[in-house]
């Protein structure tokens, strides 16, 4: 049974820990919104040694959509707490942040992500660990990890954020080359700042106040950005996302593999041309896909005639063994009206319950 330090132990049932290598344990939520409470939005990627705890991180992130900013703003306004010149704005853009600190316990540089104590063992979509990826990025910029070290103050937690590549990507088209920004710092692992130089290119702030960026934020193209991130004095930050952006995002799913993810919306028409349009380079695919699941479902339907019909004795897999069981059991439900036809196999290969068997089937077809 995991031991939670006494700091996060109202939040048992609610955080996890991600990771632990013998020294530092890291611990995160395990589902949080805009409606959590402040102790748990700050309980995200939070690092302990044992009971003490030696990192903390900049929590959730609050997403609102323009309107609901300016529903924000207005009300501030109406009571007379104008607070526009307590944010500042940068552009939100897609990638992965690492925070890279220094551990005094067994002397060593940790380079992290929230779930992950090494990014080295951390990866989402790519053959590459973000680990890699940030070594790659830090390379294009003329840096290691070892160099960059050499820079960084032992008392800080230092927080970049990587781009998004080919493969990593959601809605953002992937840059030529992946690059690294330093987004902040955790003074003595404390105060966030953007203050602190390390000889990493910084995000430019956004010259706008507080009333017009709602509007600013609709006339992003969701192809470069996901919207604009608002960093208040006090060190909180709200994500307001574009509208195009949220759209196609709930399209892409959080599902690392574009394939998988096309398997489980292949049927809704609206996501089906969204990942057409995010992945043209996908379209050859997509439709070997949709011949391969046709060829399945023949498959399925001959075997299911030929056992159930012909009374031949039939080998199938175990995967296709649960597709003819599903048609069997409807048709046995109303034997003289339910009658298991090719277009009906073909509409139980698309019921959500079974996208893993078919993604399996499809698997093994491929080898």
């Amino acid at each position: 049974m995991t031991t939670f330090p006494e700091t996060l132990s109202n939040f048992k049932d609610e955080v996890e820990k991600t990771d632990d290598d013998g020294t530092l344990q890291i611990y995160s939520y395990k589902h949080c919104d805009n409606n959590s409470s402040d102790e748990l939005k700050r309980c995200r990627g939070v690092v302990y040694n044992g009971e003490k705890l030696l990192v903390r991180s900049i929590g959730y992130t609050s997403e609102l959509s323009p309107s609901e900013w300016n529903s924000s703003i207005n009300n501030n306004n109406n009571n007379n707490n104008n607070n526009t010149q307590k944010y500042t704005f940068y552009h939100s853009n897609e990638g992965t942040l690492i925070r890279v600190f220094y551990c005094e316990i067994n002397t060593k540089w940790y380079v992290t992500t929230h779930r992950k104590l090494d990014a080295f063992r951390s990866r989402w979509g790519s053959a590459k660990s973000f680990g890699e990826l940030f070594e790659e990025a830090l390379g294009n910029n003329g840096m290691s990890i070892a160099s960059l070290t050499e820079k960084l103050d032992k008392r800080n937690v230092y927080l970049f954020l990587i781009s998004s590549t080919s493969q990593t990507r959601m809605v953002c088209a992937a840059p030529e080359k992946i690059y690294v920004l330093h987004v902040g710092t955790l003074v003595e692992g404390q105060t966030y700042s953007v203050d602190y130089s390390v000889g990493i290119p910084v995000p430019f702030p956004i010259q706008l106040g507080s009333n017009d960026i709602a509007a600013y934020t609709e006339s992003l193209d969701p192809r470069y950005y996901q919207g604009v991130i608002a960093f208040s004095s006090s060190g909180d930050q709200i994500k307001i996302v574009n509208t195009n952006y949220k759209i196609y995002s709930q399209a892409r799913g959080n599902e690392p593999s574009v394939m998988f993810r096309y398997l489980k919306i292949r049927n809704n028409s609206t996501y089906n041309r969204m990942m057409f349009d995010l992945y043209p380079d996908y379209k050859t695919n997509f439709v070997a896909y949709e011949n391969l699941i046709y060829k399945i479902a023949k498959t399925i339907h001959s075997a299911y005639i030929n056992r159930f019909v012909n009374k031949q004795q039939v080998v199938v897999s175990q995967e296709e063994y649960r597709f003819v069981k599903e048609c069997h059991s409807f048709h046995i439900k109303d034997r003289e009206h339910n009658k298991v036809t090719l277009a009906f196999v073909l509409s139980v290969l698309s019921m959500p319950e079974y996208v893993s068997t078919l993604n399996s089937i499809i698997k093994k077809m491929k080898t």
